[in-house]
């Protein structure tokens, strides 16, 4: 419903809710729809379609967040990125039974795991993994005392995991109700 000589709809984000117009011209029409995201026509209808820019992304960050891990996870026994040692928390230190180096090669173990798993067909386990393990080191670098920044850069990239988790949780949806109609899917 639009106010006379108005072109905003009397409600805040009524236009979110009005699926009169056909999918495609309703992507470039409504405001809401920032993913580009195909909507059903009528209300409550599950999408039928990933659009192909989101596929880029899901792809960006399936790679990104899976070799990513895989790089950092075999540097941890050589060392030639950083000095992983040091950013183990002190607090870390003294819990642990095993010497650091021995404790950050586990952890190399658990990053080239979590990595191949995101790469894997469980991609959107494999980032729920990734995420919880960035804001583990996150915890991590804060009680260091110092690596602020890097706690921080730690966070955002967890955020893109849960991205992922989320696009690929959309794309499993759509391409299992193409399958389902016997659509290719993207």
């Amino acid at each position: 419903m639009v106010t006379s000589g108005s072109l905003w709809p009397a409600y805040p984000f009524q236009s979110c809710l009005a699926f009169s117009t056909s999918d495609r011209e309703h992507i470039k029409q409504d405001p809401c729809n920032h993913l580009g995201l195909r909507r059903s026509s009528k209300w409550g209808q599950e999408m039928t379609d990933f659009d192909n820019r989101l596929n880029v992304g899901w792809w960006a960050l399936r790679i990104g967040l899976g070799v990513g891990p895989i790089i950092t996870g075999i540097d941890k026994f050589f060392n030639k990125l950083t000095d992983w040692g040091m950013y183990l928390s002190p607090i870390a230190t003294r819990i642990v039974p095993v010497s650091a180096t021995t404790f950050m090669r586990a952890v190399g173990i658990v990053e080239i795991v979590a990595g191949l798993i995101v790469l894997s067909r469980w991609t959107r386990l494999g980032s729920y993994i990734v995420m919880l393990w960035l804001i583990g080191i996150a915890v991590n670098l804060l009680t260091t005392g110092m690596f602020y920044d890097l706690a921080m850069r730690d966070v955002e990239i967890a955020l893109g995991a849960f991205a992922l988790s989320q696009l690929t949780a959309v794309r499993e949806q759509t391409t299992a109700t193409q399958e389902a109609r016997g659509t290719p899917s993207s």
